[in-house]
Formats: structure tokens, C-alpha cells, sequence
């Protein structure tokens, strides 16, 4: 188990491979993988588990509300012909109400676990 003085990346790896596998289902814990993997981590990875803050996990929800995320995950330069931001006209794609829901309750469930195990005093995420 990662020490508390890591970083949120390492925790929600741990929390991911030996709490989540055994308490969701196969299709849930996959989905959470691909949360964690697309969203939290690149948003909140590299601080350390034990400082991030509410003001953070509010920060990074609302960046993550306005953000174009075509732009952000350079999804249009991956594709054979670019249609959008590639060329210089972002689209605006913005992520919906029920995904960064989802996004922020997959965070609150991590650091709920977290605070059960006493690495860290109160879960920032509720």
C-alpha cells in the first residue's frame, strides 16, 4: 500500500488493483479504470494525497466543466482527417453534467477508502 505522503496517482493505481477489483463488478471497474486513467490522473496525479484540498478538487471540476476536451486530449490530431481543433476551430466539446458526476463520484469513492484506512483525516472530495 502507498504511504500517505504519495501522490494521488499512486493511490488511486493501489486503490484501483487491490480494493476496487474486489468490490465492483468487472464492467463498473472497468469504466473506473478508464475514469481514473483519462481524467484523475492527469487532473490530480501528481499532487500528494495528503495535501490536496477541496479548493483543488473544485478547481480541477471546474476546468474540467469548461474545458473543450478535444482540445485538452488532442483527440482530433488522432484522427485521419482533422475536423475541429487540429485546424484551428475548436468544437467546444465540453463534458456532460452526469459524466463529471460520475467523474467526481469515482474520486469521492477512492478517498472515501482512504479515509478509512486513515491516510488521510476527511474525505475533500464531498
Amino acid at each position: 500500500m502507498p504511504s500517505a505522503q504519495g501522490s494521488v496517482a499512486e493511490y488511486l493505481t493501489y486503490w484501483l488493483e487491490a480494493v476496487a477489483v474486489h468490490q465492483l463488478r468487472e464492467n463498473t471497474h472497468t469504466r473506473y479504470i478508464a475514469c481514473i486513467n483519462r481524467y484523475l490522473i492527469p487532473g490530480l496525479g501528481k499532487k500528494k494525497l495528503t495535501k490536496v484540498t477541496a479548493k483543488d478538487v473544485r478547481t480541477w471540476l471546474n476546468q474540467l466543466r469548461t474545458t473543450c476536451q478535444c482540445c485538452t486530449r488532442g483527440i482530433d490530431t488522432g484522427r485521419d482527417e482533422p475536423r475541429c481543433c487540429a485546424v484551428g476551430s475548436c468544437c467546444s466539446k465540453r463534458l456532460s453534467p452526469l459524466t463529471l458526476a460520475y467523474i467526481h463520484s469515482v474520486l469521492k469513492s477512492a478517498l472515501e477508502h482512504a479515509v478509512r484506512e486513515e491516510e488521510i483525516p476527511r474525505n475533500v472530495a464531498r
